[in-house]
């Protein structure tokens, strides 16, 4: 069993210690080795004075140092990739007017921009030049400079400023997912800004493996003249998905079949098992099993290096890597200490990518095949190539979803119902277009083969897409608006390990902790079913330039919106979609603004005895005086006009004042100075974040 082999413990324990680095706990240099030291000094002194048969309670004492020592070394390797820990790092943004730095990414070409990240070397802060170390986001509007790639040294005039956080409920937190790459800043510049000074190469490897493989995109762009094929068949076999349109991948998502347009551990295994193949007539001579290991290593690198180092295929290249080292030891270790030890040796180099999906679906889909595949091989079994062939991808993809559903549903809040039949066809099909590829690239050398073979490839392709849009269309394709807590997403994992375990060493203990944990499960979620279903909850969105309220009950919304396009397109998926699916809310109502009694115009906004006062460029209302108060619950404002608060506090008694996305930031310090004057219970969606109350 995989928890009974030492790397997995040493790997938890490694684990529990980067999740403690970035939970905040700062790691003492000094104090961290000496107790490392001591773990290590007991660890040896018991095997050697016991000879290695120890006792039940030295077996305690040396796990135990085992496990502290690993843990340190998990708060270790988080601190030291901590940046905002170095001394030049920049913690005051204030009275920056240029800076300098190197690209260290690629560039990415957006839709008005082009993306890419900065390490910033120099500021010049208060007319004087000062040496730092952070990393900034930075956007250059179209058209960029020429030349602009990985490497190029730059001079940015102006100042870069911190990444704000997620402003509403379930919002992707885009701050915290660039703090774990040491990522803390952003800058949207205009072109005539950026000056490119020179250049400096941190990494030629990283340099060249771009070059190479935008040389091959061109290869590509060049002889498959549709975009959508030419940009899935970039993706199926170097790994370049960021310009697919957004219609394939929802398709793809929706089916099930997402792996296939990342490259990683699929497609590295099939190039894997080819190599293996082709240079299979060494194992025949002597020593022929070392140079054909020696030989497949080397290409799978180059591989690698051809899909500009791809961090999919460099997690799967190094796991790959450890099981032929093992085979170099002649080392007979399992695959489990093999995935073990290679996410060990990741997580110590990149101790952040233990937040990264990729990492956790592709290492999970992996132990799902290794630990479940033989075990539901057993079931079936036939001397017939073909069906035999379909049994083994129905048994992968079985075990590989069993392993990554409750991520997924986490994540991606659905769950493809023809995931089985979708792989089925989409495995082989991906397979044979990787194969197509990889005979295309060999043969674009010349002019006739690489557009008849790119033909040929292109087809393949439309194709796929066809068969994976079709059946996205297909009646219940997915179960959609799926939201659990992470609490149920370590208890379905513990179903998955204690059923597992009951199931195939007959375990009592195992069965009865399966359905502890199914009952714990069952009441969790029930539950958070029936607190979210009769919470009653008011919620105004920060959204820039739009104006969202919604009040949401029992699985209701009933909003207004002062930008519907924002509100029902892109704007919805990024800002409140997460917060409608947590919140159980299936169907939506439109709300309608109503006139003020006692004041000429349009701007209140009522539902169930909650009545707001919106001032934005939908309504006509104006600031006259009244002759007695209009009472109201808040009052929102989301125009770019000013509007004199203390004519407001004339007209109409109220809660709180909420200032959305829609204010200049300007007005907000104007408005917030106001309020603050005359003692007005003030809310700014912009620093506060989404203004949140419960209604009866």
């Amino acid at each position: 069993m995989i928890i009974s082999t030492p790397i997995f413990k040493y790997l938890i324990s490694l684990t529990a210690g980067i999740f403690l680095a970035y939970a905040g706990v700062v790691y003492d240099l000094k104090v961290g080795l000496t107790v490392m030291t001591l773990c290590i000094f007991a660890t040896v002194w018991l095997i050697i004075k016991h000879k290695i048969k120890l006792h039940i309670s030295h077996k305690v004492i040396l796990n135990f140092a085992q496990i502290i020592f690993f843990i340190n070394l998990g708060i270790m390797c988080g601190n030291l990739a901590d940046i905002t820990q170095d001394a030049d790092f920049v913690n005051d943004t204030n009275n920056i007017s240029a800076y300098t730095g190197i690209i260290d990414s690629e560039v990415e070409e957006r839709t008005n921009t082009y993306r890419f990240i900065l390490h910033i070397e120099n500021i010049k802060q208060n007319k004087v030049w000062i040496k730092s170390n952070a990393y900034a986001l930075i956007y250059i509007k179209k058209p960029a400079i020429h030349n602009l790639q990985y490497g190029k040294k730059l001079l940015i005039l102006g100042s870069f400023e911190p990444i704000s956080a997620a402003k509403n409920p379930l919002e992707f937190d885009i701050k915290q997912y660039y703090a774990r790459r040491q990522v803390h800043f952003r800058h949207f510049v205009a072109l005539h800004n950026v000056e490119i000074t020179g250049e400096k190469i941190n990494s030629y490897i990283l340099y060249y493996s771009m070059i190479v493989r935008d040389k091959v995109n061109m290869i590509f762009a060049k002889y498959i003249p549709d975009e959508r094929e030419k940009n899935v068949a970039c993706a199926l076999v170097l790994g370049i998905k960021n310009t697919i349109d957004s219609e394939i991948l929802s398709a793809y998502s929706a089916t099930g079949t997402m792996h296939v347009l990342a490259v990683s551990g699929m497609h590295v295994g099939i190039i894997f098992q080819v190599l293996n193949m082709l240079f299979s007539f060494l194992g025949k001579i002597k020593n022929g099993t070392f140079l054909r290991n020696i030989i497949v290593l080397f290409l799978l690198w180059v591989y690698a290096f051809v899909t500009g180092m791809c961090p999919s295929v460099l997690r799967a290249v190094v796991m790959l890597s450890f099981v032929i080292g093992g085979k170099f030891l002649k080392q007979r270790s399992s695959m489990h200490s093999t995935l073990s030890l290679s996410a060990f040796a990741i997580l110590c180099f990149s101790p952040h990518l233990i937040f990264d999906v990729g990492f956790q679906l592709s290492y999970l889909a992996v132990l799902g095949i290794v630990v479940l595949h033989p075990h539901i091989e057993q079931l079936f079994k036939s001397e017939n190539y073909i069906i035999d062939f379909l049994w083994q991808i129905i048994c992968m993809s079985i075990a590989a979803q069993i392993a990554t559903f409750p991520i997924g549903l986490y994540y991606f809040h659905q769950f493809p119902n023809y995931f089985l039949l979708s792989n089925i066809v989409v495995v082989p099909w991906a397979t044979f277009i990787m194969y197509s590829g990889f005979i295309f690239l060999s043969c674009s050398w010349h002019d006739w083969l690489g557009h008849t073979l790119g033909w040929a490839l292109g087809k393949q392709v439309w194709g796929l897409n066809s068969i994976i849009l079709w059946l996205e269309k297909m009646p219940y394709a997915t179960i959609g608006n799926i939201s659990i807590s992470t609490l149920e997403v370590y208890l379905i994992y513990g179903i998955i390990a204690a059923a597992f375990i009951a199931i195939n060493y007959k375990n009592i203990v195992a069965l009865l902790l399966t359905s502890v944990l199914i009952i714990s499960y069952c009441a969790t979620h029930l539950y958070t079913f029936f607190q979210k279903f009769y919470d009653k909850k008011l919620i105004i969105y920060h959204i820039n330039n739009a104006s969202v309220v919604e009040f949401i009950t029992k699985k209701n919304v009933y909003y207004y919106a002062s930008n519907l396009h924002k509100y029902e397109t892109r704007g919805y998926d990024f800002y409140i979609k997460n917060h409608h699916i947590a919140s159980l809310a299936e169907h939506s109502h439109k709300l309608k603004l109503h006139t003020v009694t006692g004041l000429s115009g349009i701007g209140v906004l009522t539902y169930n005895n909650c009545t707001i006062l919106i001032y934005n460029a939908d309504n006509l209302l104006i600031d006259a005086v009244t002759k007695h108060k209009i009472p109201v619950n808040y009052i929102l404002i989301g125009d770019k006009k000013y509007h004199s608060l203390e004519n407001i506090v004339q007209n109409y008694t109220f809660g709180t004042l909420i200032i959305d996305g829609s204010v200049p930031a300007y007005l907000v310090k104007k408005y917030i100075k106001e309020a603050n004057k005359l003692n007005i219970d003030v809310h700014f969606t912009g620093d506060m974040g989404a203004f949140i109350a419960s209604w009866h």
